[in-house]
């Protein structure tokens, strides 16, 4: 039997002077694949909420209307806002193309928390079973392209589609509790905290890493490119006036092909916003909008969502910042709950390693915001933008970059 296939349950006390110290199976096979998973959902979900925080994806920056005085339909002098979303509609026959790139790096180590290894023979209340510690380090960096289109369909009204490619690179390293007295790669169990603390300080117990990937674990590390979730959104301007406006915005979102590849979630949601704005001159503005968006199967995914910011602008350039922000229903687990502990000697299979701790991140998400356009002709924008979390919950990137060129085709 090699390192990579198993080891004898040892007593350790002759070795650190303490009792009661076992070795479990290698760590692959000891709730391995469950921690894989868990891995795999937090970067997929970190990525997708990661996607759900970027600027709007439809056509803002200008807004066709017909001038009964000149006979024809004339855009807006003003551009309008990158970072938020405004309820101006950007007039009736008008379309719009929005080609976006946006890259950002989802890396974070999180700490071990510990496990209970429960024996199947008299179940979770003997007082002997023994204790061990796992953690997770993942990496994930993200090229997003976002491709869409706006139509006016009536002068208070319009459409849009957004088709998101995502190119994902991978990687995950589980962290566990083992000794140099015991084969590389094992699991040491202990017989509390306590037991775990002493044996850390005695340098008799350590922290390793192990890479998460195939052929040992089912987890896909490395290159990913695939389709994320296509969404159909539209907007109405409920009132307008010289001061306020104020328009609904609902967006419906597909499930994404390629699930597998982290390009987005396999589920179907609903996204459901209400707009306003103030405007104080021609150059200066206030907004602010709040939804809740409702996905069908993934609770992590259900947020109350929401932004206030504001913007300077010109004919030729607009410059706008504030905050954004989201509060998910709840928060994903970096570790699994529970999962099975196949151990060797002592522990027959079908053991069952339970978290003591609290694996779940945080669920409340605030973003700063800022960003600016340029008018490059009489149809057509360059615009670039940052978002920066302020908050540290859950998976997020340091700061997430997003650059776009919009082109309008006039009535």
């Amino acid at each position: 039997m090699t390192r990579a296939t198993g080891g004898l349950a040892i007593a350790l006390g002759v070795l650190t002077g303490e009792a009661g110290v076992a070795q479990a199976q290698p760590n692959a096979a000891f709730g391995g694949q469950a921690r894989a998973d868990a891995a795999s959902q937090l970067i997929l979900i970190g990525v997708q909420q990661g996607i759900s925080s970027l600027p709007p994806t439809s056509g803002q920056s200008f807004a066709w209307t017909f001038d009964q005085g000149l006979g024809t339909f004339t855009a807006s002098e003003e551009l309008g806002p990158f970072s938020f979303r405004i309820p101006d509609t950007i007039g009736k026959n008008v379309f719009s193309f929005r080609g976006a790139m946006t890259y950002f790096n989802l890396s974070d180590t999180y700490d071990p928390i510990l496990y209970e290894v429960i024996d199947n023979r008299t179940g979770p209340d003997r007082r002997d079973n023994m204790v061990t510690e796992f953690g997770l380090s993942v990496d994930a960096r993200v090229f997003l392209w976002n491709l869409s289109g706006t139509y006016g369909i009536a002068d208070n009204s319009d459409l849009s589609i957004n088709v998101p490619l995502v190119f994902v690179d991978a990687s995950a390293t589980q962290t566990y509790l083992t000794s140099r007295a015991i084969p590389e790669g094992t699991v040491l169990l202990a017989q509390d905290q306590d037991q775990i603390d002493r044996l850390i300080a005695n340098g008799d117990a350590s922290f390793a890493g192990q890479a998460v990937e195939p052929p040992a674990l089912q987890f896909s590390d490395g290159s990913n490119f695939g389709l994320g979730r296509v969404s159909l959104g539209s907007k109405t301007s409920l009132l307008e006036s010289e001061d306020f406006s104020l328009a609904i915005a609902p967006e419906l979102f597909f499930p994404s092909p390629s699930q597998s590849s982290f390009s987005g979630s396999d589920t179907w949601a609903i996204l459901a916003r209400v707009i306003g704005a103030y405007h104080f001159s021609d150059m200066f503005h206030v907004q602010a909008d709040a939804g809740y968006d409702y996905d069908f199967s993934i609770a992590q995914l259900r947020r109350f969502v929401w932004n206030a910011g504001g913007w300077v602008t010109t004919s030729m350039a607009t410059f706008d910042f504030g905050f954004g922000g989201s509060l998910f229903d709840e928060g994903v687990d970096f570790t699994p709950r529970q999962a099975e502990g196949r151990t060797s000697v002592g522990y027959p299979e079908g053991n069952q390693i339970v978290a003591l701790g609290d694996p779940e991140l945080g669920k409340n998400y605030v973003d700063f915001l800022g960003g600016v356009k340029f008018r490059l002709g009489d149809s057509s924008v360059l615009a670039g933008g940052v978002n920066v979390p302020i908050t540290s919950d859950g998976l997020r990137a340091v700061a997430v970059g997003t650059v776009s060129f919009e082109y309008y085709f006039e009535p």
